[in-house]
């Protein structure tokens, strides 16, 4: 129900020409990102930022670049949503 609700949402802002940005938040049970990868990529062109992976400085303009390439969603940990 609540990815139901999450694609429809998706769905209306991608309408609107607006970008989509999901943080997700790790509860340690289960792989949310994951999950709503796969969901998502059914559907979506999805991207995930992996935080760990790209630098503070460089993440705005990672998540730019994603979006240039033709990525409609990106998925991010909450963790790590520091920008400068």
């Amino acid at each position: 129900a609540k990815e139901r609700k999450l694609i429809d949402v998706v769905t209306n802002e991608l309408k609107q020409g607006r970008r989509c940005l999901i943080y997700v938040t790790y509860t340690g049970e289960k792989g949310v990102s994951k999950r709503l990868l796969n969901i998502l990529s059914k559907k979506f062109k999805v991207t995930e930022l992996k935080g760990s992976k790209v630098k503070v400085e460089k993440r705005e303009q990672w998540i730019e670049d994603r979006y240039n390439e033709g990525y409609e969603i990106s998925i991010q940990q909450s963790i790590f949503m520091k920008f400068r």
